[in-house]
């Protein structure tokens, strides 16, 4: 019987082996060169066309969301705001003007009066007021009753030309903020392209902006080691090889997979990590090679 039983281990030893080998997933990954490389850079654009008045950012400069990198000649754009709010006052004040439809009224309620005058004179007395004159007077009576409503109309459309000139004001103030050239995000001015006195058109690079903070190291692993759905999100060590033997880990997870399989058979894979400075200066650069170890468990 113990004989029977042993055989039976040994045949589903035999049997399932294979596939037990093929379902297991080491507890880690190392990749010995993962590359480092930036998540986000820009190159920061003019917004407006003119003349650089002042470019503050420099080289190496590290700069915050919102902070003003250039600044680009705004004193046409500034007597354009100064135009329009003058033309936005004016119209503030047409669209109060009532008197146009006061003084309408006012002479439509007289020559009202005075129609219905002439109407009971020849009632009671017929052809004491000529036809003629009494069809004057209600044409005169309709003439500022139509008045009014054009006066109304025309206030209305004042009303308008208020929203109007409110939007051109907008505007204009618009193309003075344009001409600060800010940082979009926290970063490093890597390189300035324009100078002051430059001329700049809308559109055209004034420097190189890149984010420092969050880095991605990217590497590749073969098809036959992992399926994409084992790697996604799996938390990641890395360790990177300093000056003098020193060295540095982070941390991070595996935010971005290819849907590539390259010639050798293997897909890319990138870790989302969160960058240390040391000394003042951020540790992980661009271009640096790094061990990346994937982990499982």
């Amino acid at each position: 019987m113990r004989v029977s039983i042993i055989a039976i281990l040994s045949l589903a030893a035999v049997g399932f082996g294979p596939w037990a080998e093929c379902s297991a997933v080491a507890a880690t990954k190392v990749i010995p060169r993962g590359l480092v490389s930036l998540i986000e850079e820009a190159q920061v654009p003019a917004q407006e066309p003119g003349e650089l008045m002042e470019v503050v950012a420099h080289d190496g400069q590290q700069v915050s969301s919102g902070e003003v990198l250039a600044r680009i000649d705004d004193k046409l754009a500034k007597l354009e705001l100064d135009v329009r709010k003058t033309e936005l006052d004016v119209a503030q004040k047409r669209s109060k003007d009532t008197v146009s439809i006061d003084y309408a009224k006012a002479a439509a309620k007289v020559l009202e009066a005075d129609y219905w005058r002439k109407v009971k004179s020849n009632e009671q007395v017929p052809g004491s007021v000529p036809k003629a004159e009494e069809e004057r007077a209600l044409l005169e009576y309709e003439q500022y009753r139509q008045q009014i409503i054009k006066a109304e109309f025309e206030l209305e459309i004042a009303v308008l030309e208020v929203k109007v000139s409110e939007a051109q004001v907008a505007a204009a103030n618009e193309h003075i903020v344009r001409r600060e050239i800010k940082a979009p995000w926290d970063g490093i001015v890597d390189e300035v392209h324009r100078h002051t006195g430059d001329w700049v058109n809308s559109g055209d690079p004034i420097l190189r902006l890149v984010r420092m903070d969050h880095l991605k190291i990217k590497a590749s692993i073969g098809v036959d080691e992992y399926t994409p759905d084992e790697v996604m999100g799996r938390p990641v060590t890395v360790k990177v090889l300093l000056a003098r033997g020193a060295t540095e880990t982070f941390k991070g997870k595996i935010a971005g997979i290819s849907p590539i399989v390259d010639g050798n058979n293997e897909f890319s894979v990138w870790a989302a990590i969160e960058n240390k400075k040391r000394n003042g200066y951020w540790i992980l650069r661009d271009g640096m090679y790094a061990e990346m170890t994937i982990h499982f468990d």
